[in-house]
């Protein structure tokens, strides 16, 4: 078992058996804990990052259920749709090789599902979640409050929009502020390491692909979600677009459009910056998507006649 402690940079540490030390919430892997036994790395992988599972889990049962009105049975499912995808399952960069990509992917879908949640709550306390929940994926992984901040953008400019300043500023501070208070200090105490590492030692972060290589990056991300899965879902992209045109007028038409841009965030920023095709780095792409192709369009709950989309749990399960 390696020594665990603080490092130079004020990271966690362990000094694995091959004598190096090692820093960073990701190096307290298996070298820390098991030596070389692949069993008991693949288990310490499923440990660490099972309270991001769970934490999907919930938030995505409770948006399913709370603001689609799905049944408790389908909200059920969709939830567990966010995290037993096939790329989860994967004995590379699935959840027993504890790669940060995953626990990225868990995390940044449990802020889109609570971000979705708290916008359609008159609850502050809602807001503060999400604002925990920024936080922990932030000390995870410290590229994602790029992503959050973009898909946070983008919500607050659709509440202006829909909701007027009043109504839409005072969730969004709330936010902003728990964010600061549990995960600042570590940004601004590790900034010129985390500046190193991102922007000038990361050779995938500046990779600076042609166009045409880094659009493969689109298709790993297909690759995570996989052909079945994905077939389903745009089934139930297409389902849910009728039922919503048959029964409601066009003028009330309106995709559920911060699910789809945190989708697209990810793997837009990966592309257009020509970013190295890491095989894992899209995953964090497949929960927003996910959710977007079982709700697309944004809903308060009010309930419509489901001629196609009660379909949609059958085709899922199978």
């Amino acid at each position: 078992m390696g020594n665990v402690g603080f490092g130079r940079e004020g990271h966690l540490a362990c000094d694995s058996r091959s004598g190096h030390r090692e820093y960073g919430i990701p190096s307290l892997d298996a070298r820390c804990f098991a030596g070389t036994h692949r069993r008991t790395i693949a288990n310490v992988g499923v440990v660490v990052q099972l309270p991001l599972l769970l934490l999907q889990l919930f938030t995505g049962y409770r948006y399913f259920r709370s603001v689609s009105g799905a049944s408790d049975g389908r909200a059920i499912l969709y939830a567990l749709t966010l995290v037993a995808y096939p790329a989860v399952f994967h004995f590379n960069g699935g959840l027993g090789d504890f790669r940060m990509d995953l626990s990225q992917a868990y995390g940044y879908g449990a802020f889109l599902a609570a971000l979705l949640l708290a916008r359609k709550k008159e609850s502050i306390w809602e807001w503060v979640a999400v604002g925990v929940i920024v936080a922990i994926v932030s000390l995870f992984r410290a590229t994602t409050p790029v992503y959050v901040v973009i898909v946070t953008c983008f919500a607050l400019l659709l509440d202006l929009r829909e909701r007027g300043m009043r109504a839409s500023v005072v969730g969004y501070l709330v936010m902003g502020i728990t964010v600061a208070a549990l995960a600042g200090w570590f940004f601004i105490g590790n900034y010129d390491f985390l500046h190193y590492y991102y922007a000038v030692w990361n050779t995938d972060a500046n990779a600076r692909l042609p166009l045409l290589e880094a659009i493969r990056h689109i298709h790993l991300l297909s690759k995570h979600i996989g052909l079945y899965l994905l077939s389903a879902l745009l089934l139930s992209v297409l389902a849910g677009i009728i039922d919503h045109m048959r029964y409601r007028s066009r003028s009330v038409f309106r995709l559920n459009w911060v699910a789809l841009i945190g989708g697209l965030v990810p793997i837009t920023y990966l592309v257009l910056s020509g970013a190295g095709l890491n095989p894992f780095v899209s995953m964090v792409s497949v929960p927003g998507l996910i959710v977007f192709m079982l709700q697309p369009i944004d809903s308060d709950a009010a309930a419509i006649p489901m001629r196609y989309t009660r379909f949609v749990p059958l085709a899922i399960a199978l």
